[in-house]
């Protein structure tokens, strides 16, 4: 192992008692700016490395970000203008979080994406701005896999178009990596698995009895543990990983329908499931134009396993299923 010894101590953060696992040293603060720190992901994050002592900087596309901490907070809309380099002069490392995850035209060419954009834009003002460690947050829908025939979605190709973006711009002096998780879930999600929470504390029938091919999620607790080991890691374990794509999970593959009881006994309820043929669902859900919610709950995803992140972060999941979903 990379890391010598491990502190483990609890803080209570309002939402959960954490369990913060540090590897380098103790006490050290290092300046990082992150992007789309108001979205879900991104206030998880930024707390966390608030937390843990790090001078934190943001880029938000709008105002009334409310993280206590922050040193300072820029306001730009990515897919528009480069941010000032003088921004991220100074910075150490830069966290990539910002991203659209619908909503563009489908007729539309990929590199005119608003994720292409804002990658463009961001990439151009690192690189002016010589950041040495760069962190991407992808997604598993990017890799190779998973965009076949048959599971190819518009937002994997443009994630994928994203990372090219910075593989190409940046200098070959500027480390970085890329994170590629499944859905994301915890707590304050308003897409991924959120229906399914709104769907068991009704008490409402659920016909995903069928559901079942394994799927991997990602707690965004265990995400923002992750960071936290990632930007203190040294040069060594940063040239390691420099420029792989690093598929992330909480170690455990779940079917929708198990999820489903997961979720309900989290809520102290019973699971309604109706074990309606997936044919039949996939039938109606073309009629609805709805083919791509259920693909979702239906379809397997790829995922890889690999031991770079222990191997060269010290990290492993904090929490996994049914436990991380008691939030």
């Amino acid at each position: 192992m990379q890391f010598a010894w491990r502190a483990l101590f609890i803080v209570d953060t309002g939402w959960k008692a954490d369990v913060i696992s540090s590897g380098g040293s103790m006490g050290s603060c290092i300046p990082i700016i992150v992007t789309g720190a108001n979205g879900f992901v991104g206030r998880h994050i930024v707390k966390r490395l608030v937390r843990d002592g790090h001078r934190v900087s943001t880029i938000t596309r709008s105002t009334g970000h409310d993280i206590d901490g922050i040193s300072e907070n820029f306001q730009l809309d990515l897919a528009r203008e480069m941010p000032n380099p003088d921004w991220l002069s100074g910075k150490e490392t830069l966290i990539h979080l910002a991203g659209n995850t619908g909503g563009n035209d489908a007729d539309s060419l990929i590199e005119n994406s608003e994720n292409v954009r804002m990658a463009q834009n961001l990439a151009n003002a690192a690189k002016g701005a010589g950041i040495s460690k760069t962190i991407i947050m992808s997604s598993v829908a990017a890799t190779p896999t998973n965009q076949t025939a048959g599971r190819s979605n518009r937002y994997g190709k443009e994630k994928a178009a994203t990372d090219e973006v910075f593989l190409e711009q940046l200098s070959p002096d500027q480390n970085m990596l890329f994170l590629r998780p499944p859905a994301i879930y915890g707590s304050g999600m308003k897409g991924g698995i959120a229906p399914l929470f709104k769907l068991t504390a009704k008490g409402l029938p659920i016909p995903l009895g069928l559901a079942l091919q394994p799927r991997p999620y990602l707690s965004v607790r265990n995400l923002a543990d992750l960071v936290s080991h990632i930007v203190i890691a040294n040069s060594e374990a940063w040239e390691k990983c420099d420029r792989k794509f690093i598929e992330v999970h909480d170690g455990e593959l779940v079917p929708t329908n198990t999820l489903i009881r997961y979720i309900a006994a989290a809520q102290g309820k019973k699971a309604r499931l109706l074990p309606v043929p997936t044919g039949v669902l996939r039938a109606v859900a073309k009629m609805l134009n709805k083919s791509d919610m259920v693909s979702g709950a239906l379809d397997p995803v790829v995922i890889g396993q690999s031991t770079l992140l222990q191997d060269c972060f010290d990290w492993t999941p904090v929490e996994k299923m049914p436990d991380s979903l008691k939030f």
